[in-house]
């Protein structure tokens, strides 16, 4: 997996699979409202599962998430232990999390993402949420 041994590793050591979170290249997730981020880590910090997120923050991590600003997304997607890819479903999203065969649960917020999402949500490989709503829960 290109040069990133520490990713390896870390989808490697996880016997209760991984999950994916990214919001793409262009969208930061800290210019997300700091109520939905607080929700995020909180719900993240409680899963069996291992988390990989793409954030632009050095901020100290539970030893379950991995943070990165940059992301081999389309490596980690195609990893045995990936279980889930949270997304904005941009176009590039959808496409590589559906040749790889992983369910995406959206979180679609400007452009084509919503189209996208609604689209996938339809053919039964895509859960939706809207960030305006989201809650622990």
């Amino acid at each position: 997996m290109y040069f990133f041994k520490d990713i390896q590793k870390f989808l490697d050591d996880a016997p209760h699979g991984v999950i994916l979170f990214t919001l793409g290249s262009v969208l930061k997730g800290t210019l997300l409202p700091d109520d939905k981020i607080k929700i995020m880590f909180k719900v993240f910090a409680r899963l069996k599962q291992k988390v990989i997120m793409k954030w632009e923050t050095n901020e100290k991590m539970p030893k379950n998430i991995f943070i990165g600003k940059w992301l081999p997304q389309d490596d980690i997607l195609a990893h045995k232990n990936l279980k889930l890819f949270i997304s904005h479903c941009g176009l590039g999203s959808i496409v590589e999390s559906k040749f790889r065969g992983v369910p995406i649960l959206g979180i679609p917020l400007f452009a084509d993402q919503l189209s996208n999402a609604v689209h996938a949500v339809r053919e039964g490989w895509v859960k939706m949420l809207d960030i305006k709503t989201l809650t622990e829960e």
